[in-house]
């Protein structure tokens, strides 16, 4: 037990001394934590107080740590009060290079290769309150049972009935159709006769169960949805009694978009797949792009993408419809401290040639059909900014004249936080940063969802504080994501929803973009990896699965665009969102099923947020009423 006062320095450590030379990299510490007395808030501006970075310390003085921020995919922050296990795989632990004196690892040396002989626990302190923390049991599990691979690395799933522009695992019907076979490595390693088991689930309830018998030939596997929203498939492969793969995909039904406007306020942040994202809805895309990869001819002086390398999009946005070009990290040869390690944190060297670089990049980029520049990408987050704020400040001004220079009519946002920083846009505002650009942007990333009606009343009135009434200043949410699994699935899609909702019930904003549509990088199910991005994608690499929040984004742009405007009134769970359009309003959604059932007339449909009928379900984040007639 664990008493934490507030104050200096921010961190207080707990720590384990021995010899803990049965520690390895496949070997799991085990531990049970929670806050007595008071839940924890995690959050991202205040670095998660009271949760502890884990760092080891081997015999040779190398040090590996899980991060305190990813933790939380350990640990249900909804029960933080309550006692909990967690469990975090030692392979899973990176090199810390936080630690000024952390020596490195030599080429070809494991960290596990010397004995562990101390366990850290840094917890960083409350600003203003004292923490009351409980760690205990603590216990090694030796070895780790090696997975199942997963289903999909051995069986091809071919859509028999794949709709353009869908992902695989979505479907606007009750149906959904797949050719499947084993691949060439299941047939290599002798699976053919392996039998597929498939349980179709919804909200938890089996919906349905097939079994295939699998070889080189395709055989058909239909799935009936009969109704909208998110669903899960449950998958074995077995051969004899042998269990040879498995796995569970999330796949969805959604609503069909053909003949729907898009919503004139919603997009998707940081995604090439710029087609499918249009067809998905919504008018609004990102592409975020490191001055890095651009190249300057020391002979001519001219610019061009490294390698000839031209990544803008040629696909050209609908009148109405934006396209946000996000800038960062300064090029070497640019930047005021090319010496240093971290160049790329800072502003530049020579303002002139800055200024000529954006020229050039601005123009470019408009003619590829960009709308907005986005001025520097989470300036507000020392690892993308390390610059002091009068540097950041001219930044803004030299960008914006370059942009109108060479790019006229194309609109330049600034600021961009990592989260809710108030602090950091005090500062931007006082300094002048307001005066030097078109609008305002923010990522809105939270873990206290509770707190945004309020974090918006601070937002809106520091911008009215100073920013003329007159000019159309805009603000722009161009990230906003709640990740997996610290967020349930269908959590993550109410709350995307929700957060929709309310930005777009603030007359000042422009557009709010989910952070992402695809993962990138392929997904290996044989470990946790603490920087992947994985928990964030709507689609999951190669199309292996559909998340809620992909339904979500189809079922608010329906809503969004078939109306006008969205207010809010309430507070708390009594919260409600009045979706609005001809002749009145289209949809209600609130917090909790109660507050809906206050205010929704009873002839009124009850939805969930991917637009699947709610049922009795009672727990969640957002419920929604639709008016009678208004989608079928």
């Amino acid at each position: 037990r664990v008493g934490i006062l507030p104050g200096k320095p921010p961190i207080c450590r707990v720590r384990l001394e021995g010899t803990f030379d049965e520690l390895d990299h496949d070997s799991t510490l085990v531990f049970d934590f929670h806050a007595i007395g008071r839940p924890l808030a995690p959050d991202i501006i205040t670095g998660d107080a009271g949760f502890p970075n884990v760092v080891l310390r081997n015999t040779r003085g190398v040090h590996v740590r899980f991060a305190r921020g990813n933790l939380k995919d350990f640990f249900d922050i909804q029960r933080s009060t309550e006692r909990q296990t967690v469990a975090l795989p030692l392979g899973a632990f990176v090199f810390d290079r936080d630690m000024t004196n952390n020596p490195p690892l030599a080429p070809g040396e494991s960290f596990f290769d010397h004995p562990v002989d101390r366990i850290f626990f840094d917890v960083l302190r409350h600003r203003t309150e004292e923490l009351e923390l409980l760690f205990g049991d603590f216990r090694l599990q030796q070895g780790r049972p090696e997975p199942h691979p997963p289903v999909q690395d051995l069986v091809v799933f071919d859509r028999s009935d794949q709709a353009r522009g869908l992902p695989k695992f979505a479907v606007e019907r009750p149906q959904m159709g797949f050719r499947v076979a084993l691949n060439m490595v299941a047939l290599s390693l002798g699976y053919a006769g392996a039998s597929l088991r498939a349980v179709l689930e919804k909200n938890g309830t089996e919906r349905a169960r097939h079994e295939v018998t699998l070889g080189p030939e395709a055989r058909e596997l239909k799935l009936e949805l009969r109704e909208r929203g998110a669903y899960s498939l449950r998958l074995a492969l077995e051969l004899g009694d042998r269990r040879i793969a498995e796995e569970e995909i999330p796949l969805c039904h959604v609503v069909p978009r053909d003949g729907t406007r898009p919503a004139a306020g919603l997009g998707i942040s940081d995604g090439t797949d710029y087609d499918r994202i249009a067809l998905a809805g919504g008018t609004w895309d990102r592409l975020p792009v490191t001055l890095g990869m651009i190249y300057r001819d020391p002979a001519s002086g001219a610019f061009r993408f490294q390698k000839s390398l031209d990544f803008l999009p040629r696909t050209r946005r609908a009148p109405g419809e934006n396209r946000i070009l996000s800038v960062f990290e300064m090029p070497k040869w640019l930047s005021r401290f090319p010496e240093r390690g971290d160049f790329a944190r800072f502003g530049p060297g020579d303002w002139d040639e800055y200024a000529r670089l954006v020229r050039w990049l601005a123009k470019t980029a408009q003619d590829k059909g960009f709308t907005h520049y986005e001025v520097w990408n989470e300036a507000s987050a020392y690892g993308h900014w390390a610059d002091d704020m009068e540097t950041l400040i001219r930044l803004h001004q030299v960008t914006r004249e370059a942009v109108h220079a060479a790019a006229p009519g194309m609109v330049v946002l600034g600021g961009c936080t990592h989260s809710w920083d108030m602090d950091f846009l005090g500062r931007f505002f006082e300094a002048g940063g307001g005066d030097h650009c078109d609008g305002l942007t923010i990522h809105g990333y939270t873990y206290q969802p509770d707190r945004l009606p309020a974090q918006f009343d601070a937002l809106e009135a520091l911008i009215d504080a100073h920013v003329a009434p007159e000019r159309d200043f805009g603000l722009h949410v161009t990230e906003i994501g709640f990740r997996m699994p610290a967020f349930p699935a269908m959590d993550q899609a109410d709350l995307l929803t929700l957060f929709t909702l309310e930005a777009l019930s603030r007359t000042r904003t422009r557009g709010v973009l989910w952070f992402r549509y695809a993962n990138p990088r392929p997904e290996l199910g044989s470990g946790y990896r603490q920087n992947s991005s994985t928990g964030y994608a709507m689609i999951g690499y190669g199309d292996r699965y559909c998340r809620p929040a992909y339904a979500a984004y189809r079922f608010t742009d329906l809503l969004l665009g078939e109306s006008e405007r969205v207010e809010a009134s309430g507070s708390g769970d009594d919260r409600l969102y009045r979706i609005i359009g001809a002749p009145g309003t289209v949809a209600l959604a609130a917090r909790s099923r109660a507050a809906l059932e206050k205010a929704a007339p009873p002839p009124w449909r009850r939805m969930d947020s991917c637009g699947g009928p709610l049922g009795d379900r009672e727990s969640g984040t957002l419920f929604l009423a639709l008016r009678p007639g208004f989608f079928v």
